[in-house]
Formats: C-alpha cells, structure tokens, sequence
C-alpha cells in the first residue's frame, strides 16, 4: 500500500525545516538580520609593547558600529548580547559588542566591560579601556551631549589608581623611558581622565590629585630631561583636574607650577595649573609669579586677567627692579629683559585705564623684548588710532617678525582708513627689515600678507603679480 501524495509533502516540508533549523543553530550570525562585525583590521596592529588593542578593529567596523548601535529593539539586543557572550568570537570583537550594548544603556555590556577591566592581565587591559572609550564616543554621538557614564565611574577611578606595570619594556614614543602602570594606559588609551572631568566625578579629584603627586616623586634620570612627570599622562591628568572647583586642588597644582617654572618646562601642565591658580585667584600663585615672569604661560595667564587681581599685580611691581639691567650678559640677559618686558605689559594694562598708547610706544621701543606682545594685546583692542602707527612701523621697524603681526593688527581695525593701510602696505618695499640668516622671508611675503589681510576685509583676492 503506497504512502499518500499529501503525507509525502508533509514530511518534506518538516525536513526542510529542521534543515534550515540546524543551519541557524551550526551559524546564528549567519542567519541572523544583524550586520555581523569583519573579524579583520583595517590595517596593521597598533602595538605598543605588548599592549593590545581594539583601534584597527574598531576602523574596520566603523559603518556597522554605527547601525549596530541603532539596532535597540529586543530582538536585536538578545542577538548582541549572544555575541558578546561567544566564546568563539576575537575577544576584541566580543569587546565592540560590548561597547555597543553599553553605549545602548543595556547593563549587561556595561557589566561585561567592568568584569573584563578585573580580569584581563595588564598587557591586554588597553583594549578594555578603548572599548569603554568607544562606549562613552558613541552615546555622546547618539544623545548629542555628554552622556552619563556613572556606570563605569568606580572602575575607571581604579584603573587609574593601579600601580601595576603593564610592560617593563614600555617604551613612550614621546620620550618617556618609563615602565608603564595599568594606571598610565587608563588615561593613554581610555581617556579617563576626561571622562572622569566630564562627568565632573567628585572622587576623581582625590584620584587624580594621588595620580599627579605620585608622578612627580617618580621622575627619575630615565624621564627626559626637565620633566616634572615620570611619564605623558602626568600632563593630561593636570588639564582634567583644572575643570574642578575645589580647594584640595590648589596645593598639587601649585606644586607643578612651581616645579614646571624650576626646570625651565614651557609645557600645558604649566600653563593648565597656573591658569587655574591665577583664575582661583589663589595667594600661593605669588610664589610662582615671582620666579616664573620670563614663562609665556605665566605672562599669558596675568595679561589675560579680567579685571587684575590687585595683589597679582603688586607682586610684579615688587618683582619689576630686580629685573633691570645689572652684571648679566649674554643669554641670561636676554631672559632677564624678557621677563621685564613681560612685566612692563602686565603692568600697563592693570595700570592705565586706556593702555593704547603706552603700548603703542612699547611696541616702538627696540630696547624692549617681546615687542610683538604688545601688538597682540593691541589687537583685541581694534583701536582706529593705531592705523597710522601700524603702518609707519611696519615700514620702518628692522625686526622681522614685527610686520606680520602689525599686518594682522590693520586687519582687524575697522574702518576704511585701516583698508588704504593694508594696500599700501601691500605694494610697500619693506627694505628696512634685518633679516636673521635662519629666516628666509622676503619683502614679497609681507606684501601677500597685507594682500590677503586687505581681501579678507574686502572679499577681493590678493594681487599675486607684485613679485
């Protein structure tokens, strides 16, 4: 007795279902309506030492990251998550799955990028740290603002805090001879310290004030010459701890300014800390500013004060007749007239209440050190009485950078008056100029300049045919 036509179709069609069944389970990413993430870098890996990374991944995937990332029903985050679980995936792809759950606010990519910070060995918590990174940069890019990372807030604050040495032949590419500590590639691949700031994360401060006191003891005869900090991130640290209010800021910030301006360090964490001090109007700031007034960073930071904190401005004029001419020759004269010079500004702009001319005739003067100072200060002023000044001097002054600086001068005075300046200038011979062998400008470069200053006012193009 024959089997029916309808039974034969029935077991046919329940075959091919177990069929497709079996191939959903052999491959689910296969089958599944996600896009899958390229196991494939887009170029070499990025090793530091024996650090690995997740950047090279992370480029590859770059499109898919982002639809991923919008991919929020239930369905989609179960099919994420199963990845993120596969112990059959590159750990570093499992790590991006991760990163998009957390970046989505679901807890369990969140938890399973904190449980990867406690148990990866040092040389491989880089990419961790650059996979929360990728968490935070795609929820700010999803939300548009800042986006709230109070998950990550606790292990962020201990990996920057972990002594551990990820690589004793770590080598920093910008000189830093170092061994690095998990701490160290916390800022370098993770960015916490921004994050941290962003978040303006109270128990960073500690944290990052315990960071900064620890680099300093450590700097030893492998830092690079002049160094206040054992290694890069040290920098770094001071900028985040600078956008916090908070009075245990002060002693560590002052303790790296003063270190800066001891070992003759021009650097951000000069600038960053005393920017803070001065803006804190802290009383500590005067020890700095009697030592530190050849520094740009600490002339920059007074100039700038608006209006001058009067015992600021009193600690220059006590500082000022230690700075005249004496016994110095050379090289240390040189500082010493800079530093007086930077003085001298500072004073006129906290003295005078219209410091226009003064600085007109500091500019003038040729005894006098950082002349084009003057002309910058001169700029935020846009005084139409400079015009004709600015446009002798630029003829008739020998040093060559003045020029330049009296030309982006005329171009932001406005008026008419300034416009025939530049185009005088802009044909002008400027033969008075003592150009230093080192430097190879000639009367053509300052003529385009006052060209091209005269078509940014006016919307005409420069006259490139005056050689």
């Amino acid at each position: 007795m024959g089997i029916p036509l309808r039974r034969i179709f029935q077991c046919g069609t329940i075959l091919l279902g177990l069929v497709i069944m079996v191939g959903c389970v052999a491959d689910p990413q296969a089958a599944s309506h996600l896009p899958t993430l390229i196991d494939q870098r887009l170029g070499p890996m990025n090793l530091i030492g024996t650090e690995i990374l997740i950047g090279e991944y992370e480029a590859r995937n770059s499109g898919r990251l982002q639809e991923l990332l919008g991919r929020t029903s239930l369905v989609d985050q179960q099919e994420l998550k199963a990845r993120m679980a596969d112990r059959g995936l590159r750990w570093e792809l499992r790590l991006l799955y991760a990163a998009i759950l957390a970046a989505q606010g679901e807890a369990s990519g969140q938890r399973f990028l904190i449980e990867q910070t406690g148990s990866t060995p040092p040389a491989k918590l880089p990419a961790v740290f650059n996979a929360i990174r990728l968490a935070w940069r795609m929820q700010s890019g999803k939300t548009g603002h800042g986006p709230d990372m109070a998950w990550a807030s606790a292990t962020m604050l201990a990996a920057i805090a972990d002594l551990r040495t990820c690589n004793p032949e770590y080598l920093y590419d910008s000189g830093y001879n170092e061994p690095a500590s998990v701490g160290d590639l916390a800022i370098r691949h993770g960015d916490f310290e921004f994050i941290l700031a962003q978040q303006h994360c109270p128990e960073a401060v500690a944290a990052f004030v315990d960071f900064l006191n620890r680099q300093m003891k450590s700097v030893s005869a492998k830092s690079p010459r002049g160094s206040v900090f054992a290694t890069a991130e040290g920098e770094q640290v001071v900028r985040a701890l600078a956008q916090f209010d908070d009075p245990r800021i002060e002693a560590v910030m002052l303790a790296v300014a003063k270190s800066a301006v001891q070992l003759d360090n021009d650097s951000e964490a000069l600038r960053d800390s005393f920017r803070w001090l001065v803006a804190h109007r802290a009383p500590s700031a005067m020890e700095v500013i009697r030592h530190g007034l050849l520094d740009d960073n600490v002339y920059s930071a007074l100039a700038g004060q608006t209006p001058p904190f009067l015992p600021f401005v009193d600690t220059v004029r006590t500082v000022l007749p230690e700075l005249q001419d004496g016994k110095l020759t050379g090289c240390a004269l040189s500082r010493q007239r800079t530093a007086r010079a930077n003085a001298e500004l500072i004073l006129i702009l906290a003295d005078e209440s219209d410091p226009v001319p003064k600085l007109m005739a500091f500019a003038s003067d040729r005894n006098n050190e950082n002349r084009h100072f003057a002309v910058y200060l001169l700029k935020s002023r846009k005084d139409p009485r400079a015009v004709p000044w600015a446009k002798s001097l630029a003829q008739s002054d020998s040093y060559w950078f003045l020029p330049f600086c009296l030309i982006e001068l005329l171009g932001e005075i406005p008026g008419n008056e300034a416009s025939r300046a530049l185009a005088e200038l802009s044909s002008a011979t400027f033969n008075k100029i003592n150009m230093p062998a080192d430097v190879h400008y000639t009367a053509r470069d300052y003529r385009m300049a006052a060209a091209k200053a005269l078509a940014d006012r006016t919307d005409k193009k420069p006259d490139d045919s005056n050689p």
